[in-house]
This record gives C-alpha cells, sequence and structure tokens, in this order.
C-alpha cells in the first residue's frame, strides 16, 4: 500500500512540475515572439547564463510546489524530474516562436525542420550589453557555445530548486516536513556581551536542554535588532504528525553591508521535547559544542580583537572617521570628544560609547 501511496504522490508532484515548466516556457516564448526580449538570453559579462538559471528555476518551481503540498520526499527522482522540467522549458522557449513565426505568410514549421531552425538561431545569435548599443555580431559557430550555456543555466536551476527543497527538514518516520514555527535573528555590537551570552546558548545545548536554549537565545540574547557586528539566526520547525521538532542554528559576520555565515558554527538537528536524546544526537552535540567554543574564541573572545577588526571593516581610513553607537546606531565622530575625557556619551541617546577599545584601534 506504501508504495502505492509513493507512486500516486509522484505522480502528482509531477502535474506540478509539468504545469510550472509548460507556464514558463510559453510565458517567455510569447514574450520573446511579441517583444523580441528573449529574457533567457540574459548574461553577465556574456558568459554567466542569470536568465536561464532563473527561467530554468521557475520551470522546475512546481516541482517545489507539489513535493511540499503531497509530502515527497526530496530523493534523487525528484532531482532528475526537476531538471528534466529545466531542460523542457529550455526547449519550449525555442519550439513555440518556432512553431509561430511567419516569413512573407509562410509557416516557418512547414519549411524547415525545428533542428533546421536550431542551427539557424544558434547561428545567428547576437548579443549587446543591456542598454547599450555595442553588439557582437552574429556569433556563428560560438552560437552553439551561448546555446550551451543556456542549457547549463537551465539545468543549473532545476538542481537549485532541489537544494532550496533539501533544507526543509522531513520526518521519515511520518513521511512529511515539518512546520516551521518560529525565526528570531539576534544581533551584537559588543565582543562582550557575544561571548557571555554564546557561553550561556551553548552551555544549554550541551546539558541537552534545547527548549529552554531557544527561549534563552529568543527572548534574552543581544539585540532584537541594530547596527551589529554579528548575528545569530535560530529556525524551529515541528512535525505535526509524530511532535518531533527541530532546530538550526547559525552565527553570521557582518562584511560591510552583507552578512556572512561562519558555517563551523551551524547546527542544525531533530530533538524531543522532555526525552534523553540518542547516542548519535549526544555526539552531534558534542561535536557542534567543541567547535562552537574554538569559533567564539577565534571571532571575538580574545581582548578587544573581533570589535577592532569589524571597526576596521566597516569604516575603513579611506571613507571616514565616523563610528556608530553601539547602542542606538547614532554616527559619531571621535574627533567631536575629548581625548582626556572620562567617558564618551552619545550625543542621541547618552549611553557610553565604547571609547578604550576606540583608543586601540586609533593606536594600531
Amino acid at each position: 500500500m506504501s508504495d502505492y501511496v509513493r507512486a500516486d504522490k509522484q505522480i502528482l508532484v509531477a502535474v506540478f512540475g509539468i504545469a510550472s515548466s509548460l507556464l514558463t516556457g510559453i510565458i517567455l516564448a510569447l514574450i520573446k515572439v511579441y517583444t523580441g526580449f528573449a529574457f533567457y538570453s540574459l548574461s553577465f559579462w556574456f558568459i554567466i547564463p542569470v536568465g536561464a538559471f532563473l527561467a530554468g528555476f521557475g520551470g522546475a518551481s512546481g516541482y517545489y510546489a507539489g513535493a511540499k503540498l503531497f509530502q515527497q520526499k526530496p530523493v534523487g527522482g525528484v532531482l532528475l524530474n526537476m531538471v528534466a522540467a529545466s531542460v523542457s522549458t529550455f526547449v519550449l522557449v525555442y519550439y513555440i516562436p518556432y512553431f509561430m513565426l511567419e516569413v512573407e505568410g509562410h509557416r516557418v514549421k512547414d519549411i524547415i525542420s525545428f533542428w533546421q531552425y536550431l542551427d539557424f538561431t544558434f547561428a545567428h545569435t547576437s548579443l549587446k550589453l543591456v542598454g547599450g548599443s555595442t553588439s557582437t555580431g552574429e556569433l556563428g559557430s560560438l552560437g552553439y557555445v551561448h546555446a550551451v550555456l543556456q542549457l547549463i543555466g537551465f539545468s543549473i536551476g532545476g538542481v537549485a530548486v532541489f537544494g532550496w527543497l533539501s533544507e526543509n527538514p522531513y520526518c521519515k518516520k511520518c513521511s512529511r516536513y515539518l512546520q516551521w514555527t518560529g525565526k528570531q535573528d539576534r544581533y551584537w555590537m559588543r565582543k562582550e556581551s557575544l561571548t557571555e551570552d554564546m557561553e550561556k546558548f551553548t552551555t544549554l545545548v550541551e546539558s541537552q536542554k534545547l527548549s529552554e536554549a531557544v527561549r534563552l537565545h529568543n527572548e534574552e540574547l543581544g539585540m532584537v535588532a541594530g547596527d551589529a557586528a554579528m548575528s545569530s539566526r535560530l529556525i524551529t520547525r515541528v512535525c505535526k504528525g509524530c511532535g518531533i521538532n527541530h532546530l538550526s542554528f547559525v552565527i553570521s559576520r557582518r562584511k560591510k553591508d552583507d552578512w556572512k555565515d561562519i558555517e563551523e558554527t551551524r547546527l542544525a538537528m531533530f530533538y524531543v521535547e522532555n526525552e534523553d536524546e540518542s547516542d548519535t544526537v549526544l555526539a552531534h552535540i558534542s561535536e557542534w559544542v567543541q567547535i562552537m567554543r574554538k569559533q567564539i574564541e577565534e571571532y571575538g573572545l580574545e581582548p578587544g580583537k573581533f570589535f577592532l577588526q569589524t571597526m576596521r571593516e566597516q569604516h575603513s581610513a579611506e571613507t571616514s572617521n565616523v563610528f556608530r553607537c553601539p547602542h542606538c546606531g547614532a554616527d559619531f565622530d571621535p574627533e567631536d570628544y575629548r581625548q582626556d575625557a572620562p567617558e564618551w556619551h552619545c550625543a542621541q541617546c547618552c549611553k557610553t560609547l565604547p571609547k578604550e577599545l576606540l583608543g586601540t584601534y586609533n593606536n594600531t
């Protein structure tokens, strides 16, 4: 009976995948026919097929929706179907214009075969910069290279959808995806607060008090928002069938205007509240705790190391000498303060500014 259910699910998921492939292909092809704009041909530096990637992603997106709706596990067969959907979209965006195109009142499809049409199209492809007039001219044999890059882009789009689906925790016992129950981001500017908070969190995880660790992270640690140097993200999910919980946690480091995950701090695990964990889970927790404590030390627990490094990255000498208050985020310039003053205070929130670290920073 279970085999029948799995086959039935696969058919239903395939219907969604075929529908998204057809819909994406038809829309992109009609845009090409009526406007002359081939979205799937967009690329960076004439090489990276970003348009094809997005088109392939859209073509396979139905498999993602179907798999989530019908609780289909992300296995190899689903991956192949997603890639097939993306490749099918690639074929459609060329076949529909071939089917509709007319030359002097004659349908092109009545004169040449589809493969002859592709041969002509690829050889006569020309590329130009968006918004510019510079063109490569007809690519000739290089047009086939461009087509292969497009095909690769479509395929990678399908693989990306599968990767997106695989990131969703799946309960093997109940054969269903876990339901999202919460997400909380926390932020830190000062290394002392980061050190203390992460030690508390890590200790609770090590003691298998995972629900308490989640509550601590979401309610007490760090700041809810702010112009910070470090952040953490904790996502919780639960299986509506058996009630098993899942948490995923990672610390991120600010790099200018973006955040970069510190992969070594990532934790993803299932757990059952008020029950002792298995030896495998305990080993996983133990390994993570060791790595976590090492990373905490490496990323800022030497006096002033992390804070100063972040200050250098965010406020380089080439741009300005303006810094931000770690409490409210207001800008301040050290030159506006007396160097011999015992304390500096933020003009906006009146809280103490980290003068001692800035003094160290100015001397490095």
